[in-house]
């Protein structure tokens, strides 16, 4: 993770649950629709008496959540931070519960371990609540390889995998890929420092 992404970063990093992403120093927003597909499954296997206790305050709680950011335009900012305040207590509570079932205590460990990664979406506007929109970006490549598109050598691989994540930065930076990639070669030529594809605006 760290050969990819380097030791640290600014910002906020989007991710799932996988432990790998604990390497990198920076703030954290977990994915909680992966939290939630989680917990809809636990749902449909638990006794009625741990889904009531648990697992649907806790999915009623993330969707809420997810709503208030949505909402957020439309409140004024007191009221917004009073509501997000009623969503941390909420939390606290369900983290407080300490549930004895194996599958409710097993998601209770993953609440304690990543509790100030769940709701960093709710202080920053421009953070999402899921890792959605990384998904989609790789979602042509793994369905290329679905239908037989490999490659032929690490290589070929490793360009494919570059360009690919290049033209999806250059397109959400609103750069013409044609350009930059111009951009690039000239630098190259002159053995000046390669440009990145980010929005100088």
């Amino acid at each position: 993770m760290r050969r990819a992404l380097g030791d640290s970063l600014p910002g906020v990093l989007v991710t799932d649950f996988y432990a790998a992403y604990h390497a990198i120093e920076c703030r954290k927003q977990k994915c909680l629709v992966h939290l939630l597909r989680d917990l809809h499954e636990l749902r449909e296997e638990l006794s009625r008496h741990h889904v009531r206790k648990y697992v649907q305050p806790l999915i009623t709680l993330l969707q809420d959540a997810i709503q208030l950011a949505k909402d957020r335009s439309t409140m004024s900012d007191r009221t917004y931070q009073a509501a997000c305040r009623k969503i941390e207590t909420r939390l606290e509570t369900i983290i407080w519960q300490k549930p004895k079932q194996p599958d409710c205590r097993r998601i209770n460990k993953r609440l304690v371990r990543h509790r100030f990664e769940l709701l960093v979406f709710l202080e920053h506007a421009d953070v999402p609540a899921d890792n959605n929109t990384g998904e989609r970006d790789i979602r042509s490549v793994v369905a290329a390889r679905g239908d037989g598109g490999v490659n032929r050598s690490d290589w070929g691989a490793a360009a494919f995998a570059t360009w690919k994540s290049v033209i999806r930065t250059c397109q959400k930076n609103r750069l013409n890929f044609l350009e930059y990639g111009l951009s690039v070669l000239r630098a190259r030529a002159a053995d000046s420092p390669l440009p990145l594809p980010l929005d100088s605006g």
